[in-house]
This record gives C-alpha cells, sequence and structure tokens, in this order.
C-alpha cells in the first residue's frame, strides 16, 4: 500500500494529547492519525456515531422520564401532608365571626 507524505499544522495541545496517545502504545503518530482519518471517512462511521447518539439520548430521556414521575409523587406526598396536617388546625385558625354567622359553637382549645 503506497502512502501519500501530507504535512499538518495542529495546536499544539493537539500534538501533546496525540504523544500522550501514541507513545504509551508503541505506534507512531502517523498510525494513530491513519485510523482516526479512516473512522472519520468510513460510510458507517456516521452511523455508528449516529447509533451512539440515539442510545445515549434514550438513556436521558429515561431519566428524565424517572425524575419526573419521582418529583409528582413527591409533590402530591407534600400536598397530602399539609392538608392533614391543616385539616385539624384550620378549625382553630377561623375567626370567631364565622362561627357566628353559621351557628356553629365556637371550640375552646382548651378540649
Amino acid at each position: 500500500m503506497s502512502r501519500a507524505r501530507l504535512n499538518i499544522f495542529i495546536a499544539p495541545e493537539h500534538a501533546k494529547r496525540l504523544d500522550r496517545l501514541a507513545v504509551p502504545k508503541g505506534v507512531s503518530k502517523s498510525a494513530v492519525i491513519a485510523a482516526a482519518l479512516a473512522s472519520f471517512l468510513s460510510p458507517d462511521g456516521g452511523d455508528q456515531r449516529e447509533a451512539a447518539i440515539a442510545k445515549r439520548l434514550d438513556r436521558l430521556s429515561r431519566q428524565f422520564n424517572r425524575l419526573e414521575r419521582d418529583q409528582n409523587i413527591l409533590i402530591e406526598t407534600v400536598a397530602l401532608y399539609v392538608r392533614y396536617f391543616l385539616l385539624p388546625t384550620s378549625y382553630f385558625l377561623l375567626p370567631t365571626s364565622y362561627f357566628l354567622t353559621v351557628s356553629i359553637p365556637v371550640p375552646e382549645l382548651g378540649e
């Protein structure tokens, strides 16, 4: 297989990352770049990336649905707690004039 020689300019941070990737594996920088280009330019590469992104989005969607369900459960629980907590005390919070207009005996706090 013949190879074409290319001279490229990359940012210094990319060059450092390329060194950190190639040196420990014992491969040349050219081999790493060739593999990256082959993956990027392959016709199935886009489908694989799209499938990976779709999988991640599905997982995030399920997590958000679970969070929404849990939040609704918490809201209902707090609403029930507040309702039943205020139910007995609301009778004593009404003004005395309310009891006079509806002919209900005024409750005493000592009972």
